[in-house]
């Protein structure tokens, strides 16, 4: 009987192997030559000044995610993308109780991905320069 339950655990212990080593193979396959790779880049506005902070990163927070400012940035980076197109690859957030404004861009290609966040902190600044406080990014 001893004999039998060795044989038994020995099977089940190849059977867990096996599939462990297959779906191992099997994520790999699809990780490299399926799925495509989707680099992130991402940098944060601070609102800073002396008037309503909170205000401020409201509106800066609009003109970032405004139509116009897609349309600037898909024109700047000379890409084929529509502006509703570039939206989906943009999240902007925001923490108006501490004037932050979270921006992430997500693209096929890294260099891509920070173009596109380096544009639109641009657009962001040249077209609400007069508006409110300085603004700084990093």
């Amino acid at each position: 009987m001893k004999n039998y339950d060795r044989n038994l655990l020995a099977i089940w212990l190849n059977i867990v192997v096996g599939f462990l080593i297959i779906s191992t193979i099997t994520s790999l396959i699809i990780s490299y030559f399926i799925l495509d790779k989707v680099y992130t880049s991402s940098a944060i506005l601070m609102v800073e000044g002396d008037s309503s902070v909170e205000r401020a990163t409201k509106v800066y927070s609009s003109v970032a995610k405004s139509d116009n400012t897609f349309k600037q940035v898909a024109a700047r980076i000379d890409s084929d993308l529509s502006p509703g197109h570039l939206s989906k690859k943009i999240d902007i957030t925001s923490r108006e109780d501490m004037g932050l404004i979270y921006i992430t861009g997500n693209d096929n290609y890294a260099e891509d991905s920070k173009l596109i966040v380096e544009t639109i902190i641009e657009v962001i600044m040249e077209e609400s320069m007069d508006m409110f406080p300085i603004i700084g990014w990093w």
